[in-house]
């Protein structure tokens, strides 16, 4: 099996499995020849011999989640935590950045849509991420973005809340507590504030809110963070 790499909606190229299981990833020939073409990494300049194992693995292993959230997602999703190809065939449709990482066949382009829950099913999502990192039992749904902080995407329109199904775009990062550390929210809202007073133009830094659980349990705060400038009303 091959998985297409797109860098936005073009497809950059290929990576797979040799025979001896390691990972092996190929420029497509017609991007390195396209107006676009750009690498993916600084270690991965365009070539059209393939990159091997060793120069191939770490760009693409960062591209997934880390530490507990990896172990939790893996175990749902029935693969092993170390098995790079797996994770990025299951979850690499939401990867940092531009990069997305889908099955042959399928492109950035597939259909998608929103499915609007309440904020107290939200809530629910979030108190259960313990046991589940967020959305990695729903197939259809975004799962966490990379990194070892558990993220969830999210749109936000009219004031009604939605998941993004397939490759429908996100129009927030939600951000909860980490767990075993302290006031992790206040401490990154506070940072990007901070970035943005600072900083010229301040409207490259996105604006921050910070939600409050109406049930008001412990850690039920957390940062939402726009992917997009603007300002949204959040419920207290």
């Amino acid at each position: 099996m091959k998985l297409g790499v797109f860098r936005d909606t073009r497809l950059v190229d290929q990576v797979w499995l040799d025979d001896r299981q390691n990972l092996v990833f190929q420029y497509d020939k017609a991007y390195i020849d396209s107006e676009y073409a750009h690498p993916l990494s600084l270690r991965l300049p365009l070539r059209e011999a393939p990159y091997e194992n060793d120069e191939a693995r770490p760009f693409f292993s960062n591209l997934l989640p880390e530490g507990d959230i990896r172990e939790l997602i893996a175990k749902v999703v029935h693969v092993s935590k170390n098995n790079d190809f797996a994770l990025l065939r299951e979850i690499g449709g939401e990867c940092a950045g531009a990069v997305s990482i889908l099955p042959e066949g399928r492109t950035p382009l597939d259909s998608g849509g929103y499915q609007e829950i309440s904020w107290d099913d939200l809530e629910d999502l979030l108190e259960g991420r313990a046991k589940k990192p967020l959305l990695a039992s729903r197939k259809d749904l975004r799962l966490s973005l990379a990194g070892v902080q558990d993220k969830l995407p999210i749109y936000l329109s009219a004031g009604k809340l939605h998941l993004p199904t397939e490759n429908a775009p996100s129009s927030h990062i939600l951000k909860p507590q980490i767990r075993g550390f302290y006031d992790t929210v206040h401490n990154e809202a506070f940072c990007m504030m901070l970035a943005k007073r600072i900083f010229t133009p301040s409207s490259r830094i996105p604006e921050v809110s910070i939600l409050h659980g109406k049930r008001g349990r412990s850690g039920s705060q957390r940062v939402l963070r726009p992917l997009v400038k603007g300002q949204y009303t959040t419920p207290c």
